[in-house]
């Protein structure tokens, strides 16, 4: 019997989380502006690379975790990442909550597919300008040291929030209300 056995082995001391998250940041983005130019547009492109790219954002959360894990575990990779153990916990958090940005955006560009009518784009345009500025200063706080100051660490975690909040109210101007009549 013939086979193959392939093995990719990653020195993940390697890789960056910085990096990762700000990669992560970069890509639930461009998802989120993608997803409303889906709505706006109805463009089927747009609204399959959005779903490409969630598929990106999910294996680079995994990631993530998967370091942040190996980093808790080993403190010899953790002074190689140059975090502590409460900083990797803060990177699995943030990628988390970036991760979720990714997913609204994702129903967004679904939602965009099966929506027929849409009288609500200047409200969206303004919510995902007020999102945009916030995922922006998502990368920004994320990239740039020193991470574990405490004001840095709830800074970062509001602008996901909000950006989190503004997804779900686009989410819900976009989904038709049910009336239910007894």
């Amino acid at each position: 019997r013939d086979s193959i056995t392939a093995e990719f082995v990653t020195d993940i001391t390697l890789l960056n989380p910085n990096k990762i998250l700000g990669r992560m940041s970069l890509l639930a983005k461009t998802m989120f502006l993608d997803s409303l130019n889906s709505l706006i547009k109805r463009d089927i492109d747009t609204i399959e690379n959005v779903i490409k790219l969630d598929d990106e954002v999910d294996r680079l959360y995994f990631l993530i975790v998967r370091l942040m894990r190996s980093a808790i575990q080993s403190p010899e990779i953790m002074r190689k990442f140059n975090l502590s153990a409460i900083e990797c916990l803060d990177h699995r958090l943030y990628a988390s909550l970036i991760e979720s940005i990714g997913d609204y955006a994702y129903i967004i560009a679904y939602k965009a597919y099966k929506v027929k009518d849409i009288t609500l784009k200047e409200n969206i345009l303004t919510v995902s300008e007020n999102v945009e500025k916030k995922v922006d200063s998502i990368r920004t706080l994320i990239i740039n040291k020193p991470i574990n100051k405490v004001s840095k660490i709830f800074s970062i975690i509001s602008a996901i929030n909000f950006a989190r909040k503004a997804l779900v109210d686009i989410t819900d101007l976009t989904t038709p209300s049910i009336k239910i009549i007894a």
